[in-house]
């Protein structure tokens, strides 16, 4: 089906919106269907507007010429109708002024699309970081980043076992580790680094407080197109003592 954007009254654009689109159909309707433009000379001696003259007579034209209109990539994206009050033929001049319009209303129309895709996008994106982001802070676990080094961390959200910044930490390893296991934990990460694969360890740490405690940390890689390490995404998860 067909449905007005613009130019059209209201009365017509609510007469005609949900045109038909087929072999059978008229104007733009069988323009969609074809891929070409139908130009009608005069409704009134078309038998193909038998049905539709009423149309015609109800608004007032003789003269309808429809035309597809297409992207640049060539993809389907609306339809172009003049309307005349009297009957009148397609000329030379008459098709430069029609392809002129066509190309102009597919940019207009591309665009307009274009713009309601990164709309509803960026609502998405919005309301899906709103919810990370109340899941995130209801939850008992430490949600970081790292670097593809794993020099600078950021903390996302989370339970605060990591002293909270605004700026990337450079010595989370000494904030955060316990000094009995900053070796292990290292040595953990060399390999995850080397294999690009995932780190998970059991470790000590020491809370924002000071006081110690004990966590399993686990940092995933995330690869960029060339398939090397852009950064890790990890979580921290208290391990309660028995």
């Amino acid at each position: 089906m067909l449905h007005h954007i613009v130019g059209m009254s209201a009365e017509y654009a609510a007469a005609v919106d949900g045109f038909a689109i087929g072999p059978e159909s008229l104007a733009c309707g069988l323009a969609t269907h074809t891929g070409e433009a139908v130009i009608t000379v005069d409704v009134r001696d078309d038998p193909r507007w038998a049905r539709g003259r009423w149309l015609a007579e109800r608004f007032g034209y003789r003269g309808c010429w429809s035309f597809p209109i297409n992207s640049s990539a060539g993809a389907f994206i609306g339809t172009l109708a003049l309307y005349h009050p009297q009957p009148r033929d397609m000329t030379g001049r008459n098709r430069q002024l029609a392809a002129l319009l066509t190309s102009t209303a597919a940019i207009v129309i591309s665009r307009h699309n274009e713009a309601e895709t990164r709309k509803l996008a960026e609502t998405a994106f919005r309301r899906s970081e709103r919810q990370l982001r109340a899941y995130l802070a209801g939850s008992f676990d430490v949600v970081y980043r790292m670097s593809a080094d794993w020099r600078v961390m950021w903390h996302l959200e989370g339970k605060a076992l990591i002293p909270d910044t605004s700026e990337p930490s450079h010595t989370w390893l000494n904030q955060y580790i316990h000094p009995d296991d900053r070796q292990s934990v290292m040595e953990r990460i060399d390999r995850a680094i080397r294999n690009k694969s995932v780190f998970e360890l059991e470790h000590r740490v020491v809370r924002a407080d000071g006081s110690p405690g004990r966590v399993f940390s686990r940092a995933i890689p995330v690869l960029d197109e060339h398939g090397e390490i852009a950064e890790w995404i990890g979580t921290a998860t208290e391990v309660k003592s028995t």
